[in-house]
């Protein structure tokens, strides 16, 4: 989690992110419903990556400082999220570290 603590704008939304990490790993699962383990969770992690403040940029700055402790991590991924309703529709498109696109 320390790659996480003092972003996001926001100490919660920075645990709830940190978390959010731990179980895509511990799962090997990136469905959030998932992921939550229940409703309240899930609900956690919508709201904490639907804000403002948390950019792919810095998701991708905290995974990569820990690329060498976090497995399955060497991608960056672009995700679309229905505007009305705020869901996750899936996966647009990702890169490898080498650049390659795998979409």
């Amino acid at each position: 989690m320390s790659g996480f603590v003092g972003k996001f704008g926001d100490k919660r939304r920075a645990v709830a992110l940190a978390r959010l990490e731990e179980e895509m790993v511990s799962q090997s699962s990136m469905v959030v419903r998932r992921l939550g383990r229940g409703r309240g969770g899930e609900i956690s992690y919508h709201r904490a990556l639907s804000a403002a403040e948390v950019t792919a940029a810095e998701i991708v700055e905290c995974l990569s400082g820990r690329a060498g402790k976090t497995p399955g991590f060497l991608i960056h991924a672009a995700v679309a999220i229905e505007a009305d309703e705020e869901t996750v529709l899936g996966l647009v498109d990702a890169a490898n570290t080498a650049g390659l696109s795998i979409s």
